[in-house]
């Protein structure tokens, strides 16, 4: 009788310590690969998406893409014009010299990178190009567009 009461109360506490914590690991594991998947689904999706924005408007070149879609997802609540300010600003600004060729105010954050990126139509109106990128994005988020299913912005 000892030997079956034993033997009830080991696996009972198998059970508890040991098969219950490794199915409860096993469950969050899969959650969590799960997420990572979409979560990284959706990120691409995101990125996809602000390159064709960026094809479209035609300011600045496809290479600028993979920072510009980072800034723009890095900060999910910030406002357009703050946004469009981290886009120019991005790496080491120009000299005060260039800005006047440029004809822009000296106070403006420009940088080297941002000029580089931008195209011919992006270079006659410098500021332009950031701004509409933001806008456009911003815009259809804002109108609940499932980035994810549509094929164009």
């Amino acid at each position: 009788m000892l030997k079956v009461i034993l033997l009830i109360v080991g696996s009972v506490l198998v059970t508890i310590f040991v098969i219950v914590p490794l199915v409860c690991l096993l469950y969050f594991c899969v959650r969590d690969i799960y997420l990572f998947h979409s979560v990284g689904k959706k990120i691409r999706n995101e990125k996809d998406f602000i390159k064709r924005l960026l094809q479209q408007a035609g300011f600045l070149k496809d290479e600028a893409a993979d920072w510009v879609s980072h800034i723009i997802l890095s900060n999910p609540n910030a406002r357009e014009s703050k946004l469009a300010f981290k886009i120019r600003a991005e790496g080491s600004e120009i000299s005060t010299d260039e800005k006047i060729r440029l004809h822009l105010h000296v106070n403006t954050k420009v940088s080297k990178r941002y000029l580089e990126s931008l195209t011919e139509k992006g270079k006659s109106n410098p500021l332009r190009g950031a701004e509409h990128i933001v806008e456009s994005y911003l815009n259809y988020k804002d109108k609940g567009v499932q980035i994810e299913d549509s094929d164009e912005p």
